[in-house]
């Protein structure tokens, strides 16, 4: 028998996050359609794109967790493929900073909902995933629009 894999900090914060989804949150009703299951949790999230100093940080407000990424309510945009780090600082004692690259960024009623994508381990490379489709990009009156025509 092998031993299992030691788990890096990066992946133990990501469960950590996704089991207080599983407890305070609920599960996605389009699970079919993804990978991960996603939980609606409301957590407020430090963000900041180059290091995890707090000086360029900004709070975010997490809309759902999964293991693959988070939903997070951000007061300005954020680019495209931007690498961002996160971190829960919903407790004194703030969690892991977790990196992740933005797949999709939409103008919303809260401001603007960010879709990011956890990147594992230590590497600056980018999982290889296609790039989302441009009508990611499009506001929430325009996605309820399309969605009404299907």
């Amino acid at each position: 028998m092998s031993a299992a894999q030691p788990r890096s900090r990066q992946e133990r914060e990501i469960d950590r996050l996704v089991a207080v989804g599983q407890r305070s949150g609920q599960a996605d009703l389009y699970g079919a359609r993804r990978q991960y299951v996603r939980y609606a949790v409301d957590v407020p999230l430090d963000a900041c794109r180059q290091s995890s100093d707090n000086e360029n940080a900004w709070i975010m407000s997490m809309h759902d967790v999964s293991l693959g990424g988070i939903g997070a309510w951000s007061h300005a945009p954020v680019e495209l493929h931007t690498t961002l780090l996160v971190r829960d600082a919903s407790t004194a004692i703030h969690g892991q900073w977790l990196r992740c690259v933005v797949r999709h960024c939409t103008r919303g009623l809260r401001g603007f909902l960010i879709g990011a994508q956890f990147l594992q381990g230590t590497t600056t490379e980018e999982p290889k995933q296609p790039p989302p489709p441009s009508s990611s990009t499009l506001d929430a009156r325009q996605l309820r629009k399309r969605v009404k025509r299907r």
